[in-house]
Formats: C-alpha cells, sequence, structure tokens
C-alpha cells in the first residue's frame, strides 16, 4: 500500500480446536510478525479476513465467524492495527453471513468469507457470506447489497461469496462466488424493507465467467462392483 509499503496482515483459520484466533502483522513484509491485540475470541472465532483501505492504510478491518459458523464479530482499527474496536451491535438483530436478513443462527462463515473496503471511502465497507452487505460508517450499522434467491431483482449475485477484489486498474469490483466471477463499476448499498413489491437492489452486476473453464467438481459417488 502507498503509505505503508512495508506492512502485511494476516488472519488465523481456528481448526481443530487447536490453536487461537486472531490477528498478527508484519512491518517487514513477512520477515518478522506481531500477534496484535484485537478483542477477538481466541476459541469462539473460527476464521478472520481481513482488508485494508486504499484510500487510508490505517484503517483495517476484519470479519470473524464463530462456532456455529455464523456471524462473531466485526473488528475496526484506524491506526494500522496498533488498537482495535468491535462494531457490532448485539442490539442490531442481524447475521451478516446467515441466509436471510434478520439474526438466525448458523451460516457458512468457514466456507464463504469476503470483504473489502470501498476504494473512495474508509468507512464503506462490503461484506459477505452467503449474501452481500455493506457499511457506510465502519461497521456499525448494516444493510443489504445483493441476496442469494431472486427477491430484490434480477441482477443478483449467486450465493457464497469467497472472494471481494477492487481493481485501480479499471476501477471495478469483483465478486468470486459459487455461480462464478461478477463484476460492478458501482457498489450501491439497498435496503432490506424498502416497502415496494417490485424493489430490486440498486447495484448492477455483470456475469464474466463465460467461456471460463472454471467447473469444479464438489462430490462424487461410486457404486461397488459385485461379481
Amino acid at each position: 500500500f502507498p503509505s505503508h509499503d512495508n506492512n502485511a496482515y494476516t488472519g488465523y483459520v481456528y481448526n481443530l480446536q487447536e490453536g487461537s484466533a486472531g490477528i498478527i502483522k508484519s512491518t517487514n513484509f513477512g520477515e518478522t510478525w506481531t500477534s496484535l491485540s484485537t478483542g477477538i475470541p481466541s476459541q469462539t472465532a473460527q476464521r478472520v479476513e481481513l482488508a485494508v483501505a486504499l484510500s487510508d492504510t490505517n484503517y483495517v478491518y476484519a470479519i470473524t465467524c464463530g462456532i456455529d459458523r455464523g456471524f462473531e464479530g466485526f473488528y475496526a482499527s484506524t491506526n494500522a492495527g496498533n488498537t482495535w474496536v468491535n462494531r457490532y451491535n448485539s442490539n442490531s438483530n442481524i447475521n451478516l453471513l446467515g441466509w436471510y436478513n434478520n439474526n438466525n443462527a448458523g451460516g457458512q462463515g468457514t466456507y464463504d468469507l469476503a470483504i473489502v473496503v470501498d476504494a473512495k471511502n474508509k468507512n464503506r465497507v462490503y461484506v459477505g457470506g452467503i449474501n452481500m452487505w455493506g457499511t457506510t460508517d465502519g461497521g456499525l450499522s448494516w444493510e443489504g447489497v445483493s441476496y442469494w434467491l431472486p427477491y430484490y431483482g434480477e441482477k443478483f449475485l449467486h450465493a457464497d461469496q469467497h472472494q471481494f477484489k477492487y481493481s485501480v486498474k479499471n476501477n471495478a469490483y469483483f465478486v468470486a462466488n459459487d455461480g462464478g466471477l461478477y463484476r460492478s463499476d458501482s457498489i450501491v448499498i439497498g435496503t432490506w424493507n424498502s416497502g415496494d413489491p417490485n424493489y430490486e437492489f440498486p447495484t448492477r452486476w455483470k456475469f464474466i465467467s463465460n467461456g471460463m473453464q472454471i467447473t469444479s467438481f464438489y462430490r462424487l459417488g461410486l457404486r461397488e462392483q459385485y461379481s
């Protein structure tokens, strides 16, 4: 990143009841690492994903999933990781990693978890699990960007978000999920509660996977041959 060329961060995946969840940081591009004091619960957060704001690299965000693979917390640092605050409001009645726009437990956070900071606004962040959500105030409040079922318009994202990336070359956002690769030149946060039965989420996504040889064989079934 322009103002912190040697800074690097990595998250920790909690698995097999070993180790502890957290974030470690390097200021010499990976030669040495330091564990950060983040407030992330070491034994109840299973996975951590990080994003740094291009417009101000002091702003670093982390989203975590819990033991039930649902939303555990959203952590923010405004001083390059030196101190952190959990911005998740337990009264907000949301599960950012769930199937729906409410606080139903569970999710798929160990399988699909993504985050990216808006290129121009350091307080605007987009996260994804099954669906895509966005915040304009650094994680204090959240609204929908895309739903995995076609209830909010036809230009919706496929379920299960794995990677969110921004390209400085063409100023576009790219999303990789179980349905393939999508692009948008502008992400616009919508609302779950418009009251309009014909409401559509405003972000327009373009499917760009045509011609890619990216089929993934998910499972294989065999029948034993008897003589």
